[in-house]
C-alpha cells in the first residue's frame, strides 16, 4: 500500500479529512468516516472498502499492512492532524471507506431463525440515541435496526462512534415509510409492538412478546406518532415510579431488547448453531 509521511497541510490527499466538524459527510455522497482504533479495526474487518487512512505515527504500524495496497495511508504528526480536522487528534486514526449500496428488508432478513427481534426507530433524531441503538442492536441480536424518515444518517461519524463501530456488522436499513415497513415486516411473519406511554398499554414486566417482534420506537422529544401506534399490533410501555415519566430513547430500547431476549435466548444460539435441531440442541444444554 502507499504510505505517505505528510508534513504539509496544502497535501490535497487529506482533502476529504478537512475541518471534519465543517464537512461532515451526509448520507447523500459516497463516503463516510470513521475515527478511532477499535471503530476502525471493525470497519476492516467487516470488508468495507477504504477510500484512505489518516494515522499518527505511533500507530501507523498497527494498520499498516492490514488494508489493500490501493488504500494511501497518510502518516501525519498528532498537532498537524488536529489543525487539520479541527478538533483535538486523540484517537491517532481516522478512515474514510465508501457507503455499501441500501438493502430492502426482503434481502436483509431473509432467514432469521436464531433472531427474532427486529428494531425500528422513527425520526430518531440524536446522534448519540441512534448509535446506541446500534450497540443495543448488535448486543441482543436483532436481525434488523431499521431507521425512519427524518431520523439521523446511521453513518455520520458521530452515530459510528458510539455504535463503537458495530454499525459495520450489524444489519442497518433506512426507510421512507415506517408504516409501510411494519407491513414489510408483518409479510415476513413479524408482530409490530409499539412503545408508548399510555395507561391502556400492556405492562412490560409481564408482556408475552411474540417470537418474531419488532420493537416500534419514537422520536425523543415527541414519541412514536399515535398513526403509528395504532398501525402496530399492540402496545406496551415500561412501567416507573415516582414522578417519572419517560427514560432516555436508547435506555428505553435496551429495557425493552433486554426483556425480548430473556424470553427467547435459545433462538440466538440456535441460530449460531444452524445444524443443530431443536432436540440436539436442548440435550446439548441439558448436559
Amino acid at each position: 500500500m502507499p504510505i505517505v509521511q505528510v508534513s504539509s497541510l496544502d497535501d490535497p490527499q487529506l482533502d476529504i479529512f478537512r475541518s471534519l466538524k465543517k464537512t461532515n459527510r451526509t448520507r447523500h455522497q459516497a463516503l463516510f468516516i470513521a475515527e478511532g482504533a477499535t471503530v476502525v479495526e471493525r470497519l476492516i474487518a467487516a470488508g468495507f472498502q477504504l477510500h484512505s487512512l489518516l494515522v499518527t505515527p505511533e500507530l501507523a504500524g498497527d494498520f499498516v499492512g492490514r488494508v489493500s495496497n490501493d488504500v494511501p495511508v497518510l502518516v501525519v504528526a498528532r498537532e498537524l492532524a488536529t489543525e487539520l480536522v479541527g478538533y483535538k487528534f486523540h484517537l491517532g486514526v481516522i478512515a474514510a471507506a465508501h457507503r455499501r449500496p441500501a438493502l430492502q428488508l426482503g434481502e436483509m432478513i431473509t432467514s432469521d431463525l436464531g433472531h427474532g427481534l427486529v428494531i425500528l426507530a422513527d425520526q430518531v433524531v440524536d446522534p448519540e440515541n441512534a448509535g446506541a441503538l446500534i450497540r443495543i442492536g448488535s448486543a441482543f441480536g436483532a436481525a434488523a435496526v431499521v431507521f425512519g424518515a427524518g431520523s439521523v444518517d446511521p453513518y455520520s461519524r458521530r452515530v459510528i462512534r458510539v455504535s463503537t463501530g458495530h454499525v459495520f456488522s450489524q444489519p442497518i436499513l433506512e426507510v421512507a415509510d415506517s408504516e409501510a415497513a411494519i407491513e414489510s415486516l408483518r409479510a415476513l411473519g413479524y408482530s409490530s409492538v409499539a412503545t408508548a406511554l399510555r395507561h391502556d398499554t400492556a405492562d412490560l414486566r409481564t408482556f408475552s412478546f411474540p417470537s418474531k417482534s419488532v420493537i416500534v420506537l419514537g422520536n425523543e422529544r415527541h414519541g412514536l406518532s399515535p398513526a403509528l401506534q395504532k398501525h402496530c399490533d399492540m402496545c406496551v410501555t415500561i412501567p416507573m415510579y415516582g414522578n417519572t415519566d419517560s427514560l432516555n430513547l436508547a435506555v428505553a430500547a435496551g429495557i425493552f431488547a433486554y426483556q425480548f431476549r430473556q424470553q427467547f435466548p435459545w433462538m440466538l444460539l440456535i441460530g449460531r448453531c444452524p445444524a443443530l435441531s431443536v432436540d440436539a440442541f436442548l440435550q446439548r444444554i441439558c448436559l
